[in-house]
């Protein structure tokens, strides 16, 4: 009986006395995508202390329940170890992103309002675009995204916008039609009191017109009695003669002007 006893006592201390047996971790995982190409992962493995993740686009993480943001759509792998005491586990799971907002390529446009004076309004219509370059073909240009141009001479310009971004480039060109610069201005020959009237005006060797009146301030143009001449801006020369006197020299004439000349100042 004892001998019965004593073997039941060393078979439970011998029972009881084995090793607890650490289980292997399990790797597992969720995730949420949510806008701009973000992911929250979720971590649901057991067994575990330490992790590691492992993106295809090169990122990686070791905390266990990580943020990424992933920078373009597409389908991507996201790799999980989990690591414990009695080894290591891991698996691999695809994510597919359609939420990062894709820039498209630039499209140049623009219209005019053109004003008084050559002056030309440009309104930008491009889409798509952060950065602009404007070109006239008379020399002038400009990155301002709307611009105001005054054009000074009458004609056909051609008028080349480019629009920008990080994806490219495109450029629009478009012809302007230019009617109202004033490309001429007038003189305005005259004599004040005491000098004799009936005065010839020549320039160009050509005879342009008579003084036949005289007074002591300065006529308006166009005044009678008095020659006014039409040319374009310009410095040009004259002579002048009377039965008694003559005069030369030079005048000058301003776009939309009118210059006065006094024979004898």
């Amino acid at each position: 009986m004892k001998k019965q006893f004593y073997l039941l006592f060393f078979c439970s201390i011998i029972l009881g006395c084995q090793p607890k047996i650490t289980p292997k971790p399990t790797a597992d995982f969720d995730f949420t995508v949510d806008t701009g190409g973000r992911v929250q992962f979720t971590n649901k493995s057991q067994d575990a202390d330490r992790y590691q993740w492992i993106f295809t686009d090169g990122q990686a993480s070791t905390d266990p329940n990580p943020l990424i943001t992933f920078k373009s759509n597409g389908i991507y792998s996201a790799q999980l170890i989990a690591k414990g005491r009695a080894g290591t586990d891991d698996i691999t799971r695809s994510v597919e992103i359609t939420t990062v907002a894709v820039q498209a390529r630039p499209v140049a446009n623009f219209d005019y309002t053109i004003g008084a004076g050559g002056r030309v309004q440009f309104t930008n219509k491009s889409t798509n675009a952060d950065r602009y370059q404007w070109i006239f073909n008379d020399g002038q240009a400009s990155t301002d995204p709307s611009p105001v141009i005054t054009f000074k001479s009458n004609g056909t310009h051609s008028v080349q916008l480019y629009a920008k971004n990080i994806i490219g480039i495109d450029d629009i060109t478009k012809s302007i039609e230019i009617t109202d610069v004033v490309t001429t201005g007038t003189a305005l020959f005259w004599v004040n009191s005491s000098v004799a009237t009936d005065i010839e005006i020549y320039v160009d060797n050509g005879l342009r017109g008579i003084i036949t009146r005289s007074q002591s301030a300065a006529p308006a143009c166009g005044a009678e009695g008095y020659v006014t001449l039409t040319y374009p801006a310009g410095t040009y020369s004259y002579y002048a003669k009377s039965k008694t006197q003559s005069w030369s020299g030079t005048f000058t004439v301003k776009n939309g002007t009118c210059t006065t000349k006094m024979l004898g100042e």
